[in-house]
């Protein structure tokens, strides 16, 4: 089921790429739950652990914002540049998911002083895909169907500067 969302979430994250690329650049870095997207990946799961996370095979588990979820850290050509969130209670109907979702983008907004807009999305899996950028940092929410009439919530949040440094797209 893990391994399903975090596939899912790719051609998403190619959109987020793709928006990226005609962005400015910053010099500072984006933070989650408080600890810097930069850095070692090491260092940035260390402090995880701090907060209470516990590592269950390649990700995770704990609570961001308040809700259980499944984290896992971006990392290409050894350079972090990101966090994937996946919650993970499934909910059987997209209504319900989607009232959900909307209180975890209305968070997001307030802590990142950001403000989401909804781009259509071409995966079937995918059924609300919102996004916003700020001087530092991309964050993406989606609300995919991950089986059968059982929905998932996934937020990506991504440092501008680490993105382009680790050559995830180009300038």
């Amino acid at each position: 089921m893990k391994g399903e969302l975090f596939k899912r979430s790719a051609m998403a994250m190619l959109f987020a790429l793709t928006l990226l690329v005609a962005y400015p650049q910053s010099a500072s870095h984006i933070r989650f739950m408080g600890i810097p997207i930069n850095g070692s990946v090491s260092n940035f799961n260390a402090q995880l652990e701090k907060k209470g996370f516990k590592k269950t095979g390649d990700h995770y588990t704990g609570y961001f914002n308040k809700r259980k979820a499944w984290v896992g850290a971006n990392v290409e050509n050894g350079i972090l540049y990101g966090v994937h969130v996946s919650f993970v209670d499934l909910h059987p109907d997209l209504g319900g998911t989607t009232i959900i979702n909307q209180y975890v983008m209305w968070e997001l907004e307030d802590q990142y002083n950001i403000e989401f807009v909804e781009k259509e999305s071409s995966d079937p899996y995918i059924h609300y895909l919102y996004y916003a950028v700020n001087e530092v940092g991309f964050f993406m929410t989606t609300i995919q169907e991950v089986h059968e009439h059982e929905y998932g919530i996934d937020v990506d949040i991504i440092d501008i500067a680490n993105a382009r440094k680790a050559g995830v797209f180009g300038d």
